[in-house]
């Protein structure tokens, strides 16, 4: 019997076009291109990616609509041949991150940054939503305290405590561990020593000794004595109180010392007196 033919399956994985809404491509597509970029305005939040095959029997996997973020967004493209070979596109989707709220703080202009990719949010603070100037920004809330993720006019980046019913910015912060405990440092001032290989704000004082003036997250203000050297923190009020206490104590020691060095006196005196006036009558 005359062999029959088998027609090899095909290799082709090669994409024909790709397409996003709101967007061009970069470079200009190319089959053989498999990475590309494309820059989106501000206000985009969804993407449409379309593309075709130039084979008809290879398949294609990683189209439709995409949800986008400010920053970088990721995306690829799997094309499979016939014979089940695959060829990745790569497509990064750059929203622009730059800041559409801004708030004063001072002289400055303190921008809501739009991109959290990276930044440490703090332990047990939950994401909510707020709407400054009909734009929603992120604000981070524990309890009473409500921070946001600033940038300044210096292009540097920042935690700062909000009032969310007025939306005005009260406080710089670092949030800071010193010695197992989370502390949130008011950075306004000038004043700064290097704690954990951050710069933060605490206003020195003779003998080893500077004062953080932090917030807690019921919005009280607290300082704390730190001592530089040994990296150790105490309650500035309750330092005081000790300074209070034991000086009352060291007060009290004098006068009662003082009471009993007059009274020794005192009797001395009188028995050396009364021991004269007996002589004299003997």
């Amino acid at each position: 019997s005359k062999p029959i033919d088998v027609k090899p399956k095909s290799s082709d994985n090669n994409l024909s076009s790709i397409s996003i809404t709101n967007g061009e491509l970069s470079p200009a597509f190319d089959k053989n291109q498999t990475e590309y970029k494309v820059d989106l305005k501000g206000d985009v939040t969804k993407i449409t990616i379309d593309a075709k095959v130039l084979d008809e029997k290879s398949r294609i996997e990683g189209l439709g609509e995409k949800d986008v973020h400010p920053g970088n967004n990721y995306f690829e493209i799997i094309v499979t041949a016939e014979n089940g070979d695959k060829k990745t596109y790569k497509i990064n989707a750059y929203v622009d991150e730059t800041p559409e709220v801004y708030l004063d703080y001072g002289k400055e202009k303190i921008g809501i940054v739009r991109n959290y990719e990276g930044v440490q949010i703090p332990e047990g603070f939950t994401l909510e939503e707020l709407t400054i100037d009909n734009k929603i920004v992120s604000v981070f809330t524990k309890d009473k305290l409500n921070i946001i993720y600033g940038l300044n006019e210096n292009n540097e980046k920042s935690f700062y405590v909000i009032n969310k019913d007025t939306n005005e910015i009260i406080n710089k912060i670092i949030v800071i561990n010193i010695s197992g405990k989370m502390l949130y440092v008011i950075n306004d001032d000038d004043n700064k020593v290097t704690i954990n290989e951050m710069e933060v704000a605490c206003k020195e004082l003779e003998n080893n000794y500077c004062i953080l003036k932090t917030i807690n997250t019921e919005e009280k203000v607290i300082d704390y004595l730190y001592e530089i050297s040994e990296s150790g923190i105490v309650k500035y009020s309750s330092f005081l109180n000790n300074i209070k206490d034991n000086s009352l104590k060291d007060i009290i020691i004098y006068i009662l010392s003082a009471l009993l060095i007059v009274n020794f006196v005192a009797i001395l005196v009188y028995k050396i007196k009364k021991g004269g006036k007996y002589e004299k009558t003997k």
